[in-house]
């Protein structure tokens, strides 16, 4: 195959798409009408940037960023939450943000240990030198 087909290939790649299989408390009407699509490199940094706090990594703003970008609806596939959402969505609680952060993980193939990781090195080569 040549590499112009190659990469072709590549940019014509679909994202991922999983039904969310997943109950959520007091949400349970919502059962069977959500999906998750995968996360591309730029919303994954976008992510790790809007996560970052005076203390550094702040996991609930990560687990909202991530659920606004992938959460869609199961039937459309339209995407329910905007970036100007994400705040709101933090305050949604961990109950029902955790569950849902573990599968779009999971669907984008990112390790979470290694997210942290990478986000300590990128804050460490930001930072001024004394």
């Amino acid at each position: 195959m040549k590499p112009a087909e190659i990469r072709a290939k590549f940019f014509n790649r679909r994202l991922k798409v999983q039904d969310l299989e997943v109950t959520l408390p007091g949400l349970e009407e919502l059962d069977g009408q959500l999906a998750l699509r995968e996360l591309t490199a730029k919303e994954v940094v976008q992510a790790e940037r809007l996560s970052k706090d005076e203390t550094g990594r702040n996991e609930a703003l990560e687990a909202a960023a991530f659920v606004t970008y992938s959460l869609i609806t199961r039937e459309g596939k339209e995407q329910i939450f905007s970036e100007q959402d994400i705040d709101g969505v933090a305050g949604f609680g961990m109950s029902v943000l955790t569950p849902i952060a573990e599968k779009i993980r999971e669907l984008s193939a990112i390790d979470a240990d290694e997210t942290q990781k990478n986000l300590k090195q990128t804050t460490s080569n930001t930072s001024p030198t004394s």
